[in-house]
């Protein structure tokens, strides 16, 4: 199962809760099973068919897109964070981040 990291604006939901495994083979599953568990989460992340502009997904250290049908490995670790604007669009390929540093 996923690693999801619950973000600190979220963990109300999970009654503190901070990371939590979920199974799911994409994003959307991911969001589907945070939901069952926890109820409000969907509407927190999704905008009809894809991820709030506002947030951003990170799958195994890469931004990815607000596709909900992007990947998720079993042993991935999943974060939800805000989105941060700026930069050069150039630099978006390359970017990687470590949310936990």
């Amino acid at each position: 199962m996923a690693t999801v990291y619950i973000p600190t604006l979220l963990r109300h939901l999970t009654d503190g809760i901070d990371q939590i495994q979920i199974s799911g083979q994409n994003i959307g599953q991911v969001i589907d099973g945070l939901d069952s568990r926890y109820p409000g989460f969907k509407k927190r992340l999704i905008d009809g068919d894809e991820i709030h502009a506002e947030i951003a997904v990170i799958i195994d250290q890469e931004v990815v897109d607000r596709d909900l049908l992007e990947v998720v490995h079993q042993d991935s670790d999943v974060h939800f964070v805000p989105s941060v604007s700026g930069g050069s669009a150039k630099n978006q390929e390359s970017f990687r981040v470590n949310p936990l540093t």
